[in-house]
């Protein structure tokens, strides 16, 4: 029968705290071996641009299913990573992007093209919305492609304080009016 042991780490994390050092809990069989660890044993884990994709899509997947869309992945390499069906029926595809912070004009910002070897912007006649995850509120932004600039897609957090304009030619999308 196995069970949930606590184990902590050796060797030179002896020389933290015993507050500071992270505890990893693992399964153990009835001899003691180590089955498997529930927790990631690094401290800091470091993701690459696609383990970030693939945490943003499954976060826009969540998030849609949990808005009652039927959600559906397409088999093979396409521009979009999903399509949606909405309550009349009709397919909507999708491409998720994870938004990042853009501190100066407080915003959530994303590339509207594919990143890697060779830069591709998306059209219109390859996708319909960016579902876009900003992992640091964790919301996800349903924006229509039409919505988004050629290069980059920008969500405002908040109304600028005075009134003014942002100044600089970016018509002041609100994130609210698009989270789902």
């Amino acid at each position: 029968m196995a069970e949930v042991t606590e184990q902590v780490r050796s060797g030179s994390d002896k020389r933290r705290e015993a507050s500071e050092r992270p505890a990893r809990l693992q399964l153990r069989c009835n001899e003691g071996e180590s089955i498997m660890s529930l927790l990631h044993p690094k401290t800091k884990i470091t993701l690459n641009d696609t383990e970030v994709g693939v945490i943003g899509e499954q976060a826009v997947i969540a998030r849609l299913t949990a808005c009652g869309y039927v959600v559906l992945v397409p088999v093979g390499v396409q521009r979009y990573d999903l399509v949606i069906e909405d309550a009349e029926g009709k397919f909507w595809r999708i491409q998720c992007k994870v938004g990042r912070y853009h501190n100066k004009e407080n915003a959530v910002v994303w590339n509207c093209y594919t990143v890697g070897k060779k830069r591709r912007p998306y059209t219109a006649s390859e996708i319909d919305y960016y579902a876009v995850y900003f992992r640091d509120l964790e919301k996800v932004y349903l924006v229509p492609f039409n919505h988004a600039g050629a290069k980059v897609g920008y969500l405002r957090l908040a109304k600028k304080q005075d009134g003014r304009s942002w100044g600089n030619g970016r018509e002041a999308l609100l994130a609210e009016n698009y989270e789902i």
